[in-house]
């Protein structure tokens, strides 16, 4: 409160001139508690006095004059008696004076309008004043807090562009500046509002400040404003001044928030008093009005430095970055590494299950160390992204002001920054640099900090490259500050080769740290995962044990436990077969006969006997269904009802109902009726394939591939060749499992069933978060796989950043539980519930409801089904004749509980002993899915598993079990039991396939994917690499690193996460994405990544997975020949370019069949035959003694020049698609050749490369 009573106060005469009968309004703290216990009930206190002063807050207690009331109410948690001002500080203001604290969160006053030309309508000519005194506590950088507007609530019954006045702060490059803002009524689709910013603003949050505005409403250069009763200047910078009236409305008054509350528009902290009032305030009025202390100077930061290293300390408890903390920090999270003062990224941060999780806030980071620096007058270099100062002691010596810049696409293209010095390096993009000059008196070690805020709320927390660096004595190179600096030969210039290194060192510490960092937090729920597994493998012990198979001969019973029953099912059918009297050729003909019907009818017509109808056998065949119709004549295609109603144009009579069988499939069966319909059962042989173990080069290749998606090396593979132990092969099982690798190649496999699909620009349809760093890390650390699908289902961590949260995004989706329950049912339980999304399954069990149960338990709470997601009423009304099979049970906007619907597979009543929070509906969807009761979980992996290595499931189609037999029950069933007993031990599933003697057999298996009888598993399928398995061995074969640039849109971290991802430069082909974006523009493609993203697409690849992939297309195609024989990925990976791996060998190899035998080694894994050698000898022998161009004729290829960078602030410049398309071009031209080899030799020599390349062997698993 202040002593507005006495006449010597300036600030009291600006507060009630002219003003005889003051109109105080007064809030009482303790009342106002009581009202908003009450319900917020309105404390009466109105003015109907036409006095200048239509408003007085003071938020203290005071006298009321009884002549004035207003009606007001209070919305959200406002505090009333905070401490407000108080002396000496502020020797305007009284002891113990109070104030009323606003949160931010839509917390608001709000007056009623009484009605038309009221005291708070101001149109063109009235005179408009506004006062406050406040605080701010937080205010984000080109945000607009409101401290009172009247209008722009976003009521319905009002227009919401109605702003009759507003007093905002709006906050920019770190100063928080008074604007008056209004709207005029919108003319031809022009822009109504009118902004007045001043040029100067509160620059601290750490003092009380007095704002004022004043304006003569149709007279723009009227409007005056004062910060502390000094004149500020300023401008209209939004629609320009204006001499229309303003909109004038019977809107509400808020004070604190406009636009239904909305966050970043309200007022973040303490008011003490609020004037508004019909009259022009004058300089002399507001001269010493207020006179706050000046902000403290800021202190050095306390840091404990650890001697000869640099240590790091971070905080992202901060909300702005454009400000520093106004309390010290206290808590916070350190690292110490040797290094230099340099980082190009921030520690990961893990949420408490050890998950990737985003900052919460702009993180305030320190770098600091103790270092001795020669005496003299040194330029400091200081390159940061955002708000930084340099601290040597107790001095600043440098600063950097806050990140900012437009991210609209309209900036132009910068030129390259200069280098600070010959051979130094250049700035980086969206980096800030500083130089300042400094004497140091002395050479007493000193104390250097660097204070930095990286990220924020509208910025990626991702600093770029940060360092800090002294030119001494003003010329010669600039260095890296360390904490040897005193040693002249350890010092570091900051030149590309040099910073490279150092970052790459770095970075190597920050992955060992953020490793250990997410182990001990994930361990912190070792306890439970170790009880779980014990009591899953008492579940197993508890079961009748599965029965091993009998009557084997000596040598089998010996073999693996997974050869055992795949002998014992093979033996049996050949005891019991029959002699096939079948010709061959009809042999086929009812083969390919069976699979249409499969295909086609046994949906309604297998189990489930539509119509008494059974298709799948020779007597259901013969007997039909209920008419009593005969279903085929043998020998007559014509004749019979299958081929009646198969060729019928009668929509109630075809089959199948939903579409006609193709007109070459009708003649198939056609032609299997008019060759006698022979039905392919017990009588008819399926020849079973003997096939031999492969050689050890063929294993060494198949396991390297299928273990860690790379062949072996040379050294590698001369290791394993040379090795004559007998159980070298199960030691190299064992030793590939160990390696971290086995994520970067199993990971897709994840990718694929889980329907990973981030977007980077602006998530679109069915867009996920990037949860393959979840994935990827669950798999480095062999987190179980129980574990890692319960957390996957838990949503923890960060959506857009690489947490398991990012699964449950299906963004622009109406229902984006239900959409990923269908992928989570499909992945772990083989249910097909795409249908269930918009009707019940019409060929399955499960209904519409069903999957909203789930979804519902995913999103702990009830769901409404979307009639955007149900099929419409007109459907039916426009498909007349036979009975749908489609069946909507489940009206929309029906709300749906969160409920377990399938017992069939675990009862509800059996969950909570696996829970830790029983009420959770989400956990109990996640133990639903995987705990051991259920046993189709692990069936379920170890099928998906099995299938990747041998080439056909045991259950197909994998992601739909319902109606499907395992053609191995008790092999399945003892796999999943073990892989249960193993603690869900992922690792330990793929050793044991592995370790088998079907899986080492040469690759000569057609295991019948559809009839589970006929399938054997004696050999495994041949299978192709996967695309990744193909780009990164082209990658290992060669030794060429994939050398594309980051997948980023957005490289100097403007935007946020929520819109735009920054994915780092891949170098495993996991790591790429779709590329695409909808502008489609030249400045928006990524050259070199392109490349590369082309030929996975090729080879069946897709970033874009709308759904879970069970297998991907592996069917030959016209462009793949192209891809790896012409593409320009294939013409980097032959090249022998300058300084690269296959040049150093050609320069390196003593003699042509040295060379040849490693060309075979790198891209086949096996030595050449003496016909190869023979071949590629005569290719290669000529000019091969003189193939090295002498030293002095050598002749270095010249560096292109660089290009200035482009990013999506300058996309739309016409010189940004001009660089990307010359970066495509460069792309398309590859790297120079290298100068040691003569032109000639060198040509045949990639030729040779070539044609390994596009050996069919290269793409092919042994």
């Amino acid at each position: 409160m202040f002593s507005f009573g006495t006449p010597t106060r300036a600030c009291d005469q600006a507060w009630s001139r002219s003003n005889p009968c003051q109109s105080w309004i007064t809030v009482f703290a303790l009342v106002a508690m009581i009202a908003s216990l009450l319900g917020n009930d309105p404390v009466a206190a109105q003015s109907t006095d036409p006095g200048d002063v239509v408003l007085s807050l003071d938020f203290e207690n005071a006298t009321l004059s009884e002549s004035q009331s207003v009606e007001y109410r209070s919305r959200g948690p406002i505090q009333w008696d905070a401490p407000g001002p108080v002396p000496p500080e502020y020797k305007e203001a009284e002891p113990n004076n109070q104030s009323a604290r606003f949160h931010g969160k839509g917390d608001r006053l709000v007056i009623d309008d009484p009605g038309a030309e009221s005291q708070w309508d101001f149109t063109n000519g009235d005179l408009l004043s506004i006062q406050a005194i406040i605080k701010l506590d937080d205010i984000g950088e080109g945000q607009n807090v409101y401290v009172i507007g009247k209008g722009r609530t976003h009521e319905k019954k009002y227009q919401s562009n109605n702003q009759n006045w507003a007093l905002r702060l709006r906050h920019l490059k770190g100063s928080s500046r008074i604007s008056l803002l209004f709207a005029t009524p919108e003319v031809d689709g022009d822009s109504p509002w009118h902004r007045w910013t001043s040029d100067k603003g509160i620059d601290s949050n750490a003092t009380w400040n007095h704002i004022a505005v004043t304006y003569r409403f149709g007279e723009p250069k009227s409007v005056r404003a004062w910060l502390n009763g000094k004149l500020v200047a300023g401008k209209w910078d939004m629609g320009g001044p204006t001499k229309q009236n303003p909109v004038v409305d019977n809107a509400p008054v808020w004070i604190g928030s406009s636009m239904g509350g909305q966050h970043s528009s309200s007022f973040r902290g303490w008011i003490d008093q609020l004037t508004v009032s019909r009259k022009l305030l004058r300089d002399e009025d507001l001269k010493d009005c207020w006179s706050p202390p000046p902000p403290p100077l800021p202190k050095p930061p306390e840091m404990r430095l650890a001697p000869g290293k640099v240590t790091w300390w971070w905080n992202d408890s901060i909300s702005s970055h454009t400000k520093w903390p106004d309390k010290t920090l206290d808590q916070g999270e350190s690292l110490t590494i040797e290094s230099p003062m340099l980082l190009s990224r921030l520690p990961l941060k893990y949420d408490s299950h050890g998950i990737r999780d985003s900052y919460s806030g702009a993180v305030y980071f320190r770098m600091g160390t103790e270092l001795t620096i020669p005496s003299g007058t040194h330029r400091f270099l200081v390159r940061t992204r955002g708000l930084s100062r340099l601290w040597m002691n107790d001095e600043t010596i440098a600063t950097v002001g806050p990140q900012n810049g437009r991210t609209d696409g309209h900036n132009p293209v910068e030129p390259l920054p200069e280098r600070p010095g010959p051979g130094m390096r250049r700035l980086a993009y969206g980096v800030q640099e500083t130089l300042v000059e400094h004497t140091i008196e002395d050479e007493e070690r000193k104390r250097f900090i660097l204070e930095t805020v990286i990220g924020g709320s509208r910025y990626r927390a991702e600093p770029d490259e940060t360092m800090i660096a002294v030119q001494l004595n003003g010329s010669g190179p600039f260095w890296l500050l360390s904490p040897d600096f005193q040693n002249v030969k350890a010092r570091l210039p900051i030149a590309d080769a040099v910073v490279e290194s150092q970052l790459e060192r770095i970075n190597s510490t920050l992955h060992a740290h953020d490793a250990t960092t997410r182990r001990t937090k994930s361990d912190s729920h070792t306890d439970y995962w170790d009880e779980r597994h014990a009591r899953a493998s008492e579940w197993v012990d508890s079961l009748d044990p599965v029965a091993m198979p009998t009557g084997l001969n000596q040598a089998d019973k010996s073999s693996h436990a997974i050869d055992q029953f795949l002998t014992a099912k093979i033996e049996k059918y050949r005891k019991s077969v029959q002699p096939n009297k079948a010709s061959n050729k009809n042999h086929e003909l009812s083969q390919r006969a069976q699979a249409i019907l499969r295909e086609r009818c046994y949906r309604c017509h297998d189990e489930d006997s539509e119509g008494g109808l059974q298709l799948s056998s020779a007597e259901a065949i013969r007997i039909g269904g209920d008419s009593g119709e005969s279903l085929v004549i043998s020998g007559d295609p014509h004749a019979g009802e299958l081929m009646r109603r198969i060729r019928s144009d009668d929509e109630s009579e075809r089959m199948p109902p939903s579409e006609s069988i193709p007109e070459e499939e009708v003649a198939i069966l056609s032609r299997w009726i008019s060759e006698g319909a022979n039905w392919n059962d017990q009588s008819s042989v399926v020849e079973i394939p003997d096939a031999a173990s492969i050689d050890d080069e063929s294993f060494l290749r198949r396991i390297y591939l299928d273990s860690i998606g790379v062949p072996p090396t040379q050294s590698e593979f001369d290791h394993f060749v040379a090795d004559v132990s007998s159980d070298k092969r199960e030691r190299l099982v064992e030793q590939l499992m160990q390696r971290d690798e086995v994520a970067d190649h199993w990971i897709s496999f994840w990718q694929d069933l889980l329907a990973e699909n981030p977007n980077l620009l602006k998530p679109s349809l069915n867009n996920t978060g990037p949860f393959r760093f979840f994935l990827h890390e669950s798999l480095i650390d062999n987190k179980p796989i129980d574990r890692m699908a319960t957390e996957l289902l838990m949503l923890h961590g960060s959506r857009y950043e690489g947490g398991s949260a990012g699964f449950g995004m299906a963004a622009d989706n109406d229902a984006p539980e239900a959409t990923r329950c269908i992928v989570a049912a499909s992945a772990f339980m083989g249910m097909n519930l795409q249908c269930a999304r918009c009707h019940d399954s019409p060929y399955h069990s499960t209904t519409q409801e069903d999957l909203y149960s789930l979804a519902a338990m995913l999103a702990r709470k009830s769901l409404k089904v979307p009639a955007s997601s149900s099929v419409p009423a007109a459907f039916f009304e426009d498909h007349p004749g036979r009975a749908s099979l489609i069946k909507v049970t489940l009206p929309p906007g029906e709300a749906v509980k969160p409920r377990w619907p399938f017992d069939d597979l675990i009862e509800t009543s059996r969950l909570d002993r696996w829970m830790r929070e029983p009420s959770d509906p989400r956990e109990k969807l996640a133990v639903a899915v995987t705990t051991p009761e259920n046993p189709r979980f692990a069936k379920v992996i170890v099928n998906r598993v099995w299938q990747r290595l041998i080439g056909t499931g045991f259950v197909e189609p994998l992601g739909d079990w319902e109606k499907a037999n395992p053609s191995h029950p008790e092999l399945l069933e003892w796999l999943s039991r073990d892989f249960v007993a193993s603690g869900y031990d992922f690792r330990d599933l793929v050793r044991t396939i592995m370790q088998s003697d079907v899986y080492q057999r040469e690759a000569i298996g057609d295991n019948d994917p559809v009839n589970p009888e006929s399938r054997f598993f004696a050999a495994p399928d041949r299978r192709r690499m996967s695309s990744e398995q193909i780009i990164d061995s082209m990658v290992v074969s060669s030794g060429r690193p994939l050398d594309v640039e980051p997948l980023s849109f957005d490289q100097e971290a403007r935007r946020p996460p929520q819109t735009m991802i920054h994915l780092a430069a891949p170098n495993r082909a996991w790591q790429f994405t779709t590329l695409s974006n909808e502008r489609d523009r030249p400045s928006l493609a990524f050259p070199r990544a392109g490349v590369v993203v082309d030929v996975m697409k090729t080879f069946g690849w897709t970033g874009s997975r709308q759904s879970a992939i069970d297998r991907r297309d592996v069917d030959p195609n016209v462009l793949q020949p192209g891809a790896v024989g012409n593409s320009v990925f294939a013409s980097w990976t032959v090249a022998a370019s300058e300084g690269s791996e296959l040049a150093d060998l050609a320069v390196d190899s003593d003699s042509v069949e040295s060379l040849t035998r490693s060309l075979f080694v790198r891209f086949l894994s096996r030595k050449p035959t003496e016909d190869e050698l023979d071949l590629f000898a005569n290719v290669l022998t000529e000019g091969f003694a003189d193939r090295i161009v002498p030293q002095k004729h050598r002749i270095r290829p010249e560096s292109l020049p660089e290009l200035e960078h482009v990013s999506w602030s300058n996309h739309l410049a016409d010189r940004a698609n001009s660089i990307k398309l010359e970066l495509e071009r460069r792309a398309v031209h590859g790297d120079a050749p290298d100068s040691r080899l003569r032109s000639s030799w060198r040509q045949n020599y990639e030729d040779v490369v070539w044609s390994l390349l596009n050996s069919p062997e290269f793409i092919w698993i042994p």
